[in-house]
Parts: C-alpha cells; sequence; structure tokens
C-alpha cells in the first residue's frame, strides 16, 4: 500500500493525502471482486471499515492488498458448496469468506478433531479448521488439494465437506448403538424392538428396586430418563443426545475417544442400578429380567473359566438350591 499511496500523491496525480481514504474507498466499492488487504502480521481484514480505510492510508507501510485474477464462477460455486449465498456483485472473496466461516461456527466441535482415514479429508479438516486467509485457501491451497478449480474441484470439495457434515450423525448413531447395547434387560442387547422400548423395558423393571437406599444420583437420573422413553417425547436420536449430556457429552463436543468414554460412563451406572436390585432381600417380581440377564453374563463366564461338566453341575446346583442352602423339591 506505501508505493501506491506516494504514487498516488507524487506528479502527475498529485493528491493530498487527506482525499486518498475517499478513493480508496470507491475503489473497493468499484472494484473490489477478487482481492484480499492484509496487515502487517499477514492477516486477512474480513471487514474494511472506514476506521480500517483511515488506518491504512495513514500507515500504508503496514498493509499489503492482494489482487487475484477474478475467477466469478468458481468463487461462486465455492460459496454454494458452503451454504452461501453467491451474489454476482460486491467482494466474492468476502462471500466466499463468510459462507465458509458460518459453515464452521456450525459444525461440532468433533468435526474439526476427529481422525479420518482419507489422507484428503483429513487435508481438507485442517485447511478449513485454521483457515484465515480466503484467497491462499481459494486459489492455492484448495485448487492444490482438489486438483484446480473446475466444476470437478468443487464437487472434490464438496464431498469432503459433506463429510465433515455427517460426524455428528456418525456420532449419534454410535450413541444409539451403545446405548442400545447397554440400557436393555436382555443379556447381549435386546433382539428386536428398538432403543426406546428396550430403555423403557428396563427402566419399568429396576424402577421399583431403587426408590428407596440408593444412593446413585446419576444412575437414578438415567432409570427417569428411559422411564420415559417410549412415551413420544423422544426419537432414538434425541433419546440418545439426551444420554450423552447426562454425562456431560454433548454430541456436539464428541471426538473419536468420545463414544468409549460415554459408553462406559454409561454402563457403569447400569451396573450401579443392576447391582442395587440384585442386592435387595426381596427384589420386586418385575425386576425378574434383570436377574435372568445377570445369570446369563455370570453363566457364559463360568463357562469360559470351567470345564464344560463342572459348570453344568454348578448351574444345575443353583437351580437345585434355595437361598438357605437347602434342596428344592422337584
Amino acid at each position: 500500500m506505501e508505493e501506491l499511496v506516494d504514487e498516488l500523491v507524487d506528479r502527475p496525480y498529485g493528491l493530498r493525502e487527506g482525499v486518498i481514504p475517499l478513493y480508496f474507498a470507491a475503489g473497493l466499492m468499484a472494484f473490489g471482486r477478487c482481492l484480499a488487504i492484509k496487515d502487517a502480521d499477514g492477516a486477512y481484514l474480513p471487514d474494511i471499515l472506514a476506521t480500517e480505510i483511515d488506518a491504512i492510508c495513514a500507515r500504508p507501510a503496514d498493509y499489503t492488498v492482494d489482487v487475484y485474477e477474478p475467477q466469478p464462477k468458481y468463487l461462486s460455486a465455492l460459496t454454494e458448496a458452503f451454504h452461501g449465498e453467491a451474489k454476482e456483485a460486491g467482494d466474492q472473496l468476502r462471500q466466499f469468506h463468510d459462507a465458509l466461516t458460518s459453515w464452521r461456527e456450525q459444525l461440532p466441535e468433533g468435526a474439526l478433531k476427529s481422525r479420518p482415514k482419507d489422507p484428503g479429508l483429513r487435508r481438507f479438516r485442517d485447511l478449513v479448521a485454521r483457515a484465515s486467509d480466503p484467497a491462499r485457501l481459494a486459489f492455492e491451497q484448495f485448487p492444490e488439494l482438489a486438483g484446480g478449480t473446475n466444476a470437478a474441484a468443487v464437487r472434490g470439495l464438496l464431498d469432503y465437506r459433506i463429510q465433515l457434515d455427517s460426524v455428528k450423525d456418525r456420532y449419534t448413531s454410535l450413541a444409539i448403538a451403545g446405548a442400545s447395547r447397554i440400557i436393555t434387560a436382555v443379556e447381549g442387547g435386546a433382539k428386536g424392538g428398538d432403543l426406546l422400548q428396550n430403555a423403557a423395558g428396563w427402566a419399568r423393571s429396576v424402577e421399583q428396586a431403587v426408590k428407596k437406599g440408593f444412593a446413585d444420583e446419576r444412575a437414578r437420573q438415567v432409570v427417569s430418563l428411559a422411564l420415559g422413553a417410549d412415551s413420544g417425547r423422544y426419537s432414538e436420536a434425541s433419546f440418545a443426545r439426551s444420554l450423552a449430556t447426562l454425562f456431560g457429552r454433548e454430541i456436539d463436543k464428541w471426538n473419536e475417544r468420545t463414544p468409549d468414554e460415554f459408553e462406559a460412563l454409561l454402563q457403569a451406572a447400569v451396573a450401579s442400578v443392576e447391582d442395587h436390585v440384585l442386592a435387595s432381600p426381596n427384589p420386586p417380581k418385575r425386576a425378574a429380567p434383570i436377574i435372568v440377564k445377570r445369570l446369563r453374563i455370570l453363566g457364559k463366564q463360568l463357562r469360559r473359566l470351567a470345564a464344560p461338566a463342572e459348570a453344568r453341575k454348578v448351574l444345575q446346583s443353583l437351580m437345585e438350591t434355595t437361598g438357605d442352602g437347602k434342596k428344592t423339591k422337584r
């Protein structure tokens, strides 16, 4: 900018320094289709207001203007690829910058921290995560990644964007699958039905047993939430999101480690409830599915640890013995 201002002040133009901000603003309005103004640190200035124009003209040595050959079709397609509104008039780079920024702000936190296997998608994620210079991104980095600025290149970038958008859906699916395996009165996960029905059935099996003498408040909240699972208020996705939020693991903030963390927390809460039910000297009849579930799990573990004949002998003995150690009559 210093060279430009010096040229305007010198002959043959001889402009007064006081009017240069007016000419500069008018030039931006009339011709600012594809340019990037940067400060002394090389940072892109997204908003060029009157105060910025005054500062640029007062200290021109601190600013540069990068001018690019207009590619209106490419920039319009790029803007629309990020859900932006492309306009023929105005600064098209600014339109692209605004679209990219708006899209990025709506992404779940985990999307930009994910670790995709596709190297192209990883590179795209890295570029959009820290992009601060839309000109360099649009005219250097994106073309290098996508192989140009043609329609096929934009479609490739759009595909990467869609994959990042789907991260939240993928995490929601993982939350649903994890909850389906854990919140159920059937060992190994319910066969048939859906998460909402199975969770509600499990909660009704344990509801009465946790009303008294149960101190695990978080686990109690899981039971309370699950009791209303099939009330019509939830979809599987919204129920899974509510569970995640209950444990302080909002799905919008998930990363690659969070699904395992969520399942571990949920498993601990469910186990706490079921342990309390099993420890009761007089569990309610509705808790029978929970007892059967735990017996099946323990039976599998016994068969892995003991010889088949010994395992059958132990299980048969359990079936023939009452709680006081006496043989049952057959």
